[in-house]
Formats: C-alpha cells, sequence, structure tokens
C-alpha cells in the first residue's frame, strides 16, 4: 500500500504541474484587446487587420554617403586594368637538328647495350653483349645490334662506335668473373 500511495502523490503532482503549465499558456498567449498589446508590441490590430505603421522598420539613423550610393538600374562600366606584358624570360632554344636528333637516339641506345663478359682467345677477342634484350657475341670490326662498330674490346670494357653519327662510348664488363672448372673440358686450340 505504500508504494500506491507514493505513485498516487507522484501522479497528481504531475497531473497538478500539467495543469499549472497549461494554464500559463493560455494566459499568456490569449487574445486581449489592450491598447499596448493591440497595437504596438504584437504587430497586428484587434481585427486582424493590418496598417502602415506595422511595416515601419525601426532602425539606428544612416549616413547616407554620395559614394555609396547605387543605382541598380544603371549599369556603370568599372575601369579595366590594363593587363601587364608577360615577363620576358630567356627565349626558348632553337629547335633541333637532324643531326643532334640522330646523336640522341645513338646516345640512348648505346646506353641500353650491356656488356656481360669477354673471352680472349690467343690473339682473338669477343665480347658477350646484351643488345634489344638480346644475347650476341662480337669480335673486333663486327656490328652489334645492327648499328655500333666494335672498335676495341679490353678485359675491362669494351668499345662501341656508330659510323653514321661517329657517337662512341666506352660499356664496362659488368659480369663477374668466376673460376673455371678445366678438369671436364678439352681445350681445342
Amino acid at each position: 500500500m505504500d508504494a500506491d500511495m507514493k505513485t498516487r502523490k507522484r501522479t497528481i503532482l504531475l497531473a497538478a504541474s500539467v495543469a499549472l503549465l497549461v494554464a500559463a499558456n493560455l494566459w499568456r498567449f490569449w487574445p486581449s484587446v489592450s491598447p499596448d498589446r493591440a497595437y504596438g508590441k504584437t504587430g497586428g490590430s484587434p481585427g486582424g487587420e493590418f496598417r502602415a505603421e506595422d511595416f515601419v522598420v525601426h532602425a539606428l539613423p544612416t549616413v547616407e554617403d554620395a559614394a555609396m550610393r547605387r543605382d541598380l538600374f544603371h549599369v556603370a562600366t568599372a575601369a579595366r586594368a590594363v593587363p601587364k606584358p608577360a615577363a620576358k624570360g630567356p627565349p626558348p632554344p632553337p629547335p633541333k637538328t637532324p643531326e643532334q636528333l640522330a646523336v640522341e637516339r645513338a646516345q640512348t641506345e648505346l646506353a641500353q647495350i650491356r656488356c656481360v663478359g669477354a673471352a680472349f682467345h690467343k690473339q682473338r677477342a669477343e665480347a658477350f653483349l646484351i643488345v634489344n634484350g638480346q644475347n650476341t657475341i662480337v669480335r673486333v670490326g663486327e656490328k652489334a645490334g645492327g648499328r655500333f662498330m666494335v672498335e676495341e674490346i679490353t678485359r675491362e670494357s669494351v668499345l662501341l662506335r656508330d659510323p653514321m653519327t661517329q657517337t662512341s662510348g666506352r660499356i664496362a664488363i659488368s659480369g663477374q668473373p668466376r673460376a673455371i672448372d678445366n678438369r671436364n673440358h678439352t681445350n681445342n686450340e
């Protein structure tokens, strides 16, 4: 019973609070006919009609400046800024001649050739090259890759020259020397 009594008291207290809030809202928003509420503070006349004074905007006085006035219906042309001439830098390089382009192509092809090793038999030398992904064996005086002549083969490098552009380059041997087991091989020299 004691719990039922507490619940009943809470319900009565809650109902009284709701009734008090409803009464306060009715009192606040109930239409009145008092002159100050009817014409000034609420913004409307008692019959729901509006008057001209209802639309007066009360704001701080402004200082009208001639520079701040603007005619919205007249388009004024603004002074256009004169574009500045572009800063002159160094002139662009002249176009390359066909000879210069051929030399560049030869240098590019030469840079892609790899020398894997060299072999020497009596007075004859051979170089093992990788040209365009293909393994080739060349001797002095032969062409490597169809373009470069083999000028010289040494233990450290191979000298190649393009006869058309006179571009030449020395390609170092990139293979590591390794010991050869001669027990199972016969020497045919």
